[in-house]
Parts: C-alpha cells; structure tokens; sequence
C-alpha cells in the first residue's frame, strides 16, 4: 500500500485542522492519496471535541492571556492541549485496508502501528481494552478510551475519528512533554481548589514520551519511529511528500470561512 508521507512543521490550530480537513474532502473526490502526516503546534493551542461546549469547558480570558489558540477539532472527544507534542493524523478511503471496518476496528489496526513505533522509541505500552475507561471531565487525557496507549496504567496518546464522503481521519496527540498547569488554568472550574484536586487527579492518569522513557526526546526521533511503527505494522509504503497547491487552497478556504471567522459557542 502506497501512502504519502507528510512532515508539514508547527503550525497554528487553525491551519492544522483546516489541513487535515482539505485532505480528507479532496481525498473524498479522488484527488489526494491515502496519507500520513506528522505535525506540531505554534503557537501553544488547545483544541475542543466536536461536541463540548466552549464556554462550560474553558476559560476564554486565560486562553487569550496565555496566548493559546482555540479550535474546535473536527473529531469528538475532549479538550487537548497542544504545546510540546508530535501530532500524526491518517487519512484514507474506508475501504483502505488500514481503516477498514468499524470505528473500534480501525482504531485496533491503528494502533499496532502507534505500538510498535513507541517501541521503536524504546517504550513498551499497552492497549486499553475496556471502552467505558475513559473520565468524564473536560480534559482528554484524564482517562484511556478504547485501544488508546498506557504506561502502567497511564494515558499516553490521545486518539480520535471522523468519517466523511467515505473517507476516514484519525488524528492523535502524543505529549513529549505534559503541562498540567498550563492545561488547568485554561479549564473552567468553580473554585482554585477544585481545579488543583484535579489537576492531580490528572496527574496520576496521564503520562508524556519523556516521562515515561526518562529521558529527553526530540520530535524528529519520535516522528522517525512512528512512521516506521506504522510501515511495519500496517504494511504501508511510506513516500515522502509535500502538500499540493489545490491542498493549500482548500485549507486556506476552511482556514477563513470556518476556523480564523467563526466563534466557538
């Protein structure tokens, strides 16, 4: 299976889900292939499940003091921040074998690629199996979801998965580094104390690459592993690539008319 291989840099929010997005609709018309992209963020942005209410999960005025973005994520789940961390999305017609299926289906094959890379990196993690783990509070990472990444116990990678005119996008966030209180203090909570209580209840369910290989790791090191996780696992054939012109336009227009024009309610 011939798949582009995409390393397009940090860019902000808005660009970064207008991207995946402008792949996904020209894929869906035949025009794009099946892809893989790795990503970063800049500057620092937090992003919203399709279906949490902006106002009932974050602080606006700390979003705006800090200097973090906010987008709504095409995907459901909920709110990540997205500061030190290597983000990979995969795009694919449904009927690719690396999709294929149901939604628990695909995420399974997905994420022997997601395992294998971490082992690459020198990380051995397991896959949750239990689909009602996941917590119920506004950060994403207080709990695994079905066949998500733990260390001992703790979440490590986020993941998540739309599907659109026959195409699949799942995207996901791996935290090199995991910043609690930058996170907390974008949260809306009633009180100081209850935002600490469970900013370390977070604490306890949530992992980064570095903390749990205990050592510092590059995104270029992460980036080389996961795309070779993904290679070996999934068979695909990884060409490396750029964007297309048609690609940049269209998610320049998603940019403007959804994203860098539009309130979130």
């Amino acid at each position: 299976m011939k798949w582009r291989l995409l390393n397009t840099g940090n860019r902000s929010g808005f660009d970064n889900m207008a991207i995946d997005e402008a792949i996904m609709l020209l894929q869906a018309g035949g025009v794009s292939p099946p892809t893989l992209r790795f990503y970063g963020w800049s500057p620092p942005s937090v992003t919203l499940g399709y279906f949490q209410k902006t106002g009932e999960t974050l602080d606006l005025e700390a979003c705006r003091r800090l200097g973090v973005d906010v987008v709504r994520r095409p995907t459901g789940g909920r709110a990540v921040l997205h500061d030190r961390e290597v983000t990979y999305s995969i795009i694919a017609p449904e009927e690719n074998p690396a999709v294929r299926g149901t939604v628990s289906e695909s995420y399974l094959r997905l994420s022997q690629g997601l395992v294998l890379g971490l082992r690459l990196l020198g990380l051995e993690v397991s896959r949750n199996r239990h689909s009602g783990s996941a917590a119920k509070g506004p950060a994403c990472f207080e709990g695994p979801g079905l066949y998500e990444l733990v260390v001992n116990g703790r979440k490590l990678a986020g993941s998540a998965q739309c599907r659109k005119g026959g195409c699949v996008l799942q995207h996901g966030a791996l935290p090199i580094v995991n910043d609690s209180h930058t996170l907390f203090r974008l949260l809306q909570f009633p009180s100081e104390s209850l935002r600490e209580e469970k900013r370390l209840i977070y604490c306890q369910k949530a992992t980064s690459l570095e903390e749990a290989l205990g050592r510092p790791v590059s995104p270029e090191e992460v980036i080389a592993a996961l795309a070779g996780g993904f290679s070996q696992a999934l068979g695909m054939v990884l060409e490396p690539g750029e964007l297309t012109d048609e690609e940049l336009d269209m998610a320049l227009k998603i940019k403007l008319e959804k994203y860098g024009n539009h309130e979130l309610e």
